[in-house]
């Protein structure tokens, strides 16, 4: 598995800052494989995609998709923290980003650094029947796994147990299932700047002075995780999960339908007084 988000799939998102993968430069990604059954390719935004379905199923008929979906008012108030710890987000406040939505559509008041301005649209993020009925009309369910965050959080070894059998892949190697992506904060916004887009003479000075690009990427993890602090992430205002939760009711209730599930938790309830 390489780094993930590479994004080669997906050509309808575009990517500021990002050179897309040539199909060389996947290959290349791939070149420590060996006899392994599989290779992965680990990246959000294929669900988002429009393409990455299709795409995918040409290169790879026989692959096999694993999806993770959480509640999506839940998902979308995490993805702004999480895009506010990048620095593709400068609306601190949850409930006033939602409200830009309309504005950033028509190009206003999007973040310089922002490299997907289109993810900003939130309430269009999780849809997630509308995204995976992509899925299985180019893939048979047999190669379909979804797994729900609220089934992970309960049983983590036990979901983890489903996606290896779905794999097909030995059972009895031991792994530490600990939390491994908390929510977190930049020390200093600064230096995240910094780290996200380096000067580029430093970038070049880099890059003859560490030629290894696997080492590269450890060194900005390392200075990366240097700026970070893990922090609890303040519970969804209940009004705000409330409207979010209607906005997506009707897609809840169609995914119940595709997965057999029961989703009734994911459906709105009254809000807290």
């Amino acid at each position: 598995m390489p780094p993930k988000e590479l994004h080669y799939f997906g050509t309808d998102l575009e990517f500021r800052n990002k050179p897309r993968p040539t199909s060389q430069m996947l290959d290349e990604r791939y070149s420590a494989a060996r006899d392994q059954k599989y290779r992965c390719d680990c990246a959000i935004w294929y669900l988002y995609s429009q393409t990455a379905a299709s795409e995918i199923a040409k290169v790879c008929p026989d692959a096999k998709c694993i999806a993770l979906l959480r509640k999506p008012s839940q998902m979308v108030y995490s993805l702004h923290s999480e895009f506010l710890f990048q620095g593709d987000e400068d609306i601190a406040d949850f409930g006033t980003a939602l409200a830009a939505e309309d504005d950033r559509l028509h190009g206003k008041r999007i973040p310089p650094k922002c490299d997907i301005p289109w993810a900003l649209q939130y309430r269009k993020v999780a849809r997630y029947a509308e995204q995976l009925s992509r899925f299985y009309t180019v893939f048979p369910k047999s190669q379909m796994h979804v797994v729900l965050y609220d089934d992970l959080v309960a049983d983590t070894p036990g979901v983890y147990g489903e996606v290896l059998r779905f794999l097909n892949v030995e059972e009895s190697v031991p792994v530490e299932l600990d939390i491994v992506n908390p929510n977190k904060v930049v020390r200093s916004p600064r230096a995240r700047q910094f780290l996200r887009n380096p000067p580029k003479p430093l970038r070049t000075l880099g890059r003859s002075l560490v030629r290894n690009q696997r080492t590269r990427s450890a060194v900005g993890r390392r200075l990366v995780g240097m700026n970070t602090l893990a922090v609890q992430r303040p519970p969804l205002d209940p009004k705000i999960g409330h409207m979010l939760d209607l906005a997506y009711a009707d897609d809840v209730e169609r995914l119940s339908h595709l997965l057999g599930r029961d989703l009734s938790d994911w459906l709105p309830s009254p809000p807290a007084s």
